[in-house]
């Protein structure tokens, strides 16, 4: 089976999947580089990654060319970002299997219906994809809303992902290091509005008030991480709040498990959030935002995490304040969160799934899974 995948630029969310795509016997992976990599996201560290099923476009008009050939000879078609409409165009007219993939469209709300490009992907899927075996995987638990609301890909959106590396964990080994310390909660991201930092200085505030055993760490960079540098010396937080900088994806993973929580505080315009996946395959027990889009579909909130309303500081408080006080349900919480992303979402698992469903769409069956990815996307409230 050939499977081609046509993005943007190969990047470090996409190769876990990619390479075990690429390592199932009988199949034939090419993933379609349509752009480089801006100059924006190589200044947050990306790099242009190299690997022998990778395709570039931008190198050469024969590299081109065997793109479009892709489009319209490969058994399979998968469309993520970049400038990939006029690949997807002519498989389509074909009316052979083809998926989409997508994060939730309307980020901002439904102002984002004026987008051009949303206009010009609507205008594809009426013209050429309604007809066709054309399905969306969803990469936000928020996805199927969104094209659900205009009318499209109804029952056709799959539970999709980006898909971080998941190495064996000495789980227990992990938690039982973490007896020996305060309860560490950890945060990391960019300081910036959206991802909202201030929660963790109110939180803390509220947790010092209680008397509680505790330390929040926060590491990353951006345009307000001057301002809460102050704010945390302003609110004589300094013994319990630590701002950390950045640091290289590989030493924060290490960091992870040292922590025993992961806050994740982003609004609605967080389209997926892979830190999700690496703080729960780390051993960390996560207390996420319900408006980050990974977090619907990797956590059941009490079981395998925490989930709080987004942007509510009431809720935020009391779902870390159970765990910092119940340490031993923490810790239940974290081994769940482990096994269910190196056993569910993992990109080994990801990559099986997917061929599984393909084979049921051939057969003119539908998901074989209830659950993790290529399960049914249902419109999530």
């Amino acid at each position: 089976m050939k499977i081609a995948y046509f993005s943007n630029y190969f990047n470090h969310h996409q190769k876990p999947v990619a390479d075990a795509m690429n390592a199932i016997t009988g199949v034939e992976y090419i993933f379609v580089c349509t752009t480089g990599v801006p100059e924006f996201r190589q200044k947050l560290g990306y790099q242009k990654i190299i690997a022998d099923y990778v395709l570039d476009v931008t190198l050469s008009e024969e590299n081109h060319q065997k793109a479009f050939e892709l489009a319209r000879t490969a058994d399979v078609a998968i469309f993520g970002g970049g400038k990939v409409r006029k690949f997807a165009t002519e498989r389509l007219k074909l009316k052979k299997l083809t998926f989409d993939t997508s994060e939730r469209r309307f980020k901002r709300g439904y102002i984002n219906m004026l987008s051009l490009n949303l206009l010009k992907h609507q205008w594809m899927y009426w013209r050429h994809g309604h007809r066709a075996p054309f399905y969306m995987l969803c990469c936000s638990a928020y996805t199927a809303n969104d094209f659900y609301f205009m009318h499209s890909f109804v029952n056709r959106c799959y539970k999709w992902a980006y898909f971080t590396r998941v190495n064996e964990l000495p789980i227990e080994d992990v938690l039982a290091a973490k007896r020996q310390h305060c309860c560490k909660i950890m945060w990391c991201s960019r300081f910036i509005d959206w991802k909202h930092p201030e929660m963790c200085i109110e939180l803390a505030k509220r947790l010092k008030v209680d008397g509680l055993d505790f330390e929040i760490n926060m590491y990353g960079n951006g345009p307000l991480l001057e301002q809460y540098q102050q704010l945390v010396l302003q609110e004589t937080l300094a013994d319990c709040v630590h701002i950390l900088g950045n640091r290289k994806n590989e030493e924060i993973l290490a960091i992870m498990q040292e922590h025993n929580i992961f806050l994740f505080t982003s609004d609605q315009n967080e389209g997926w959030g892979a830190v999700a996946n690496e703080a729960m395959s780390n051993g960390c027990a996560l207390v996420g935002s319900d408006k980050i889009g990974a977090v619907p579909f990797l956590v059941k909130d009490k079981v395998n995490g925490r989930i709080f309303k987004s942007e509510d500081m009431e809720s935020l408080y009391r779902a870390v304040k159970d765990l910092v006080t119940d340490r031993e349900n923490c810790e239940s919480l974290t081994r769940k969160a482990y096994h269910n992303m190196r056993d569910v979402w993992s990109p080994a698992n990801a990559a099986r799934s997917l061929l599984a469903l393909i084979d049921n769409l051939q057969l003119g069956k539908g998901t074989p899974f209830t659950e993790g990815p290529c399960s049914k996307a249902e419109p999530y409230k």
